[in-house]
C-alpha cells in the first residue's frame, strides 16, 4: 500500500474539491513518510559508518537552546589624531551586554601562579541533552527520539562514543570530534544555535583554533537552504545525512509549482508562512513528528463553521498515518521510482522484475543520470535512498559497463535502457467463435 493509499490520507483528501484533488493528489507523490524502524536504523547506520575508526566522538543532542545574557568586554576604538604624533595610551575595554545562546558549559577562572592571568576554562557537565521548553506542562520533542537511538549507540561503543561528555571527560579521553545530532534540518537555526552554544565556550575555541577538534552535524534529512546556514557558521562543520529532502522547489516542473503552491496558499491565505517555516517547502514526514517546514496544510488546523480544515498530522503528529501505514516493498519502491524519471515500462519488464537486487540498482541509478541528475542529492531525492545505496548503486552500475568514471551513461548503457523501455504489445487471446455450437454428427443410439 502506497502513502496515497493509507485511509488517513483519503480522509484528508476528501476535504479537496475534485479540481484540488487533482493537484493534492501529485503533491502527495513526492510526500516522503519514514516509519520509525527504518528512521532508526538508518541513522544508527550512519552514525556507525560516517566517522574514520577509533576516532574518539562526543555527540550532542540538537534541541532548541534559550538565551541568556552575558557580558562581555570589548576594547575601545582608538582615536585618530594626525596632529599628536605621539605614543597614546592602550584603549581600556568596555563591559557589555550581549543576548547568546546559553554556554554548554560552565566556565570558572583557573589561577596559573603569580605574575599570570588567571585562566577561563571549561567546567562541569554539559546541557542535558533532553530538557521542556516549560515547566508547567513539559513537551519533549523529536530530540528525546534522536537522545534514545544515540545513547543505545554510546552504550554499545562506551570508549569511542561520549553522549553529552562533561568537559573532564572530553580532557581524559582526547575527544577530537564534536557531533551535533538531529532528525531533520529546516531553516538551520536550531542547529546553529547549538553549534554556537559550544562556540562561545573558550575552552572550545581554544581548542578549534588550536586544531584540536572537528565539528560535524548528523541529521537524517534537510533542506538545501538549512544545509547552507549551517555551513555558514565559524565552524564550518561537516554535513552527513542519510537521504535528501523533497521539497515543492526541486519536485515538481514549472506549472506544476505554480498549481501547487496555488493551493497551499488558498487554504491559508491569511498566514505568514503557507509554505512552511521561512517558506521551505519541505515534503518529509517521521513517524514520531512532522516538521514545521511542510505546508501548512498539512499541520495547520482551522476551526469555524466556514471551510473548516482539518490537517494530516495534527499538532505535528503523524499517529493517524502511523496506524495503517504499510511500508512499501523494494520492488515498489523500485517502480515508483522509474515512473518517476517517466521510465514506467522498465518497472514492469520482465528482464528487470527477474534480475537481482544489485543490477536492479544498477539499473535505476543508470536511468537516473540518462534523464539528467547527476548529484547526489538530486539522485537521492528520485529515488529514496539513503545515500550509501546510492554510492553502491553507482559502483554496480559502473562495474557493470552503464556507466563511466564521470557518471556519463555509456553506449551498453543507453542500449540497456532502451530495450528494457520499449512498449510491449499485449499477447492476442485466441478468437472464440460467437455462434452456438451443436454437433454435427449424430449416433444412434443402441
Amino acid at each position: 500500500m502506497s502513502f496515497i493509499d493509507n485511509p488517513a490520507v483519503q480522509l484528508w483528501l476528501s476535504q479537496f474539491s475534485d479540481k484540488e484533488k487533482l493537484v493534492a493528489e501529485t503533491l502527495l507523490d513526492k510526500f516522503a513518510y519514514v516509519p520509525a524502524d527504518e528512521f532508526q536504523r538508518d541513522l544508527s547506520l550512519l552514525a556507525n559508518t560516517a566517522f574514520p575508526a577509533n576516532e574518539p566522538i562526543a555527540f550532542f543532542i540538537e534541541r532548541e537552546i534559550p538565551n541568556r545574557w552575558y557580558v562581555i568586554r570589548k576594547p575601545l576604538k582608538k582615536r585618530v589624531e594626525r596632529a599628536r604624533p605621539r605614543k597614546q595610551a592602550q584603549p581600556k575595554s568596555q563591559p557589555r551586554r550581549v543576548k547568546r545562546p546559553e554556554k554548554m558549559y560552565k566556565e570558572i577562572l583557573v589561577d596559573q601562579g603569580r605574575g599570570f592571568r588567571k585562566r577561563t576554562t571549561a567546567f562541569g557537565a554539559a546541557l542535558p541533552a533532553v530538557r521542556s521548553r516549560t515547566n508547567n506542562r513539559q513537551q519533549i520533542g523529536s530530540e528525546g527520539i534522536v537522545a534514545s537511538i544515540l545513547s543505545k549507540e554510546c552504550d554499545l561503543n562506551p570508549k569511542r562514543y561520549f553522549f553529552h561528555p562533561s568537559a573532564d571527560v572530553i580532557r581524559e579521553n582526547k575527544i577530537r570530534r564534536f557531533v551535533v545530532a538531529t532528525d531533520f534540518i529546516g531553516s538551520g537555526t536550531r542547529v546553529t544555535s547549538m553549534l554556537s552554544s559550544l562556540w562561545f565556550v573558550k575552552s572550545v575555541r581554544s581548542w578549534f583554533n588550536g586544531g584540536l577538534i572537528k565539528f560535524s552535524v548528523l541529521c537524517y534529512s534537510g533542506t538545501q537552504h538549512g544545509f547552507k546556514i549551517v555551513k555558514q557558521h565559524r565552524v564550518s562543520p561537516e554535513i552527513l545525512k542519510v537521504r535528501s529532502c523533497p521539497t515543492i522547489f526541486n519536485s515538481f516542473s514549472e506549472p506544476e509549482l505554480t498549481e501547487i503552491i496555488d493551493l497551499c496558499s488558498s487554504r491559508f491565505a491569511e498566514a505568514d508562512d503557507p509554505l512552511g517555516f521561512k517558506e521551505t517547502g519541505a515534503l518529509m514526514a517521521f513517524q514520531h513528528s512532522c516538521p514545521n517546514n511542510v505546508p501548512a496544510i498539512f499541520i495547520r488546523e482551522k476551526k469555524g463553521r466556514r471551510k473548516p480544515w482539518r490537517p494530516l498530522f495534527p499538532a505535528r503528529t503523524s499517529v493517524d498515518v502511523a496506524f495503517d501505514h504499510r511500508r512499501a516493498t523494494l520492488i515498489e519502491i523500485e517502480r515508483a521510482s522509474l515512473d518517476t524519471l517517466r521510465f514506467p515500462n522498465i518497472g514492469v519488464s520482465p528482464a528487470f522484475l527477474k534480475a537481482p537486487r544489485e543490477k536492479r540498482h544498477a539499473i535505476v541509478i543508470t536511468a537516473a543520470l540518462r534523464r539528467g541528475h547527476r548529484t547526489l542529492d538530486q539522485l537521492s531525492t528520485v529515488t529514496s535512498w539513503p545515500v550509501w545505496e546510492i554510492a553502491a548503486a553507482l559502483k554496480s552500475a559502473q562495474h557493470q559497463g552503464f556507466i563511466d568514471g564521470n557518471l556519463r551513461v555509456t553506449w551498453p548503457g543507453l542500449r540497456l535502457i532502451k530495450r528494457l523501455d520499449m512498449v510491449r504489445p499485449l499477447k492476442a487471446l485466441p478468437v472464440v467463435s460467437k455462434g452456438m455450437y451443436y454437433p454435427k454428427s449424430l449416433r444412434a443410439s443402441g
